[in-house]
């Protein structure tokens, strides 16, 4: 069976090989593939210290925000959630710019200040997603553990987080 392609898809192939075709250009007139040529030992640092600023910042950003969903989805806390899920939304909502900006006044210029705002910037979804994964565990399933026998912390460490991992 012979597949028919689309006039259409091949137009969109043909502009996406030029458009790629003017942006080599574009950069090779900037000079990017000569510095990249000259500079190799430079990119490989930078990607490191990028690689290194993402994960201190994801390690922080989950350690605190798992623990905060966790809480958000326990006893008294939960007339606060919606509360504290709008605190960290109006967080988000301010520009990246103005975080650092004020972030540099307290920690000045480097990586903690990068470090401050990806973390800030990491919190609402992670704690959004905690809440969310841990109140979307069948009740079914946390009623069988609690027949079980299962105190709240079993619940929780061997029922609820396993079943809510993957939206975590």
């Amino acid at each position: 069976m012979k597949i028919q392609s689309s006039s259409s898809g091949r137009a969109w192939t043909l502009g996406g090989c030029l458009l790629a075709f003017a942006a080599g250009a574009y950069f090779e007139n900037l000079g990017f593939f000569e510095f990249t040529k000259n500079n190799p030992d430079e990119i490989w640092f930078l990607f490191l210290e990028h690689l290194q600023l993402v994960g201190i910042s994801s390690g922080i950003s989950i350690s605190i925000g798992v623990p905060v969903g966790i809480l958000l989805t326990r006893g008294f806390m939960r007339r606060y959630r919606e509360w504290v899920l709008n605190m960290f939304g109006i967080c988000q909502t301010v520009p990246s710019l103005a975080v650092i900006a004020i972030a540099m006044t307290y920690l000045g210029i480097g990586k903690k200040t990068a470090i401050f705002a990806l973390v800030i910037y990491g919190l609402l979804p992670i704690i959004r997603n905690s809440v969310a994964g841990l109140s979307g565990v069948d009740p079914i399933i946390l009623d069988a553990g609690k027949g079980m026998g299962m105190s709240p912390v079993q619940l929780l460490f061997k029922i609820e987080i396993p079943n809510a991992l993957y939206i975590i």
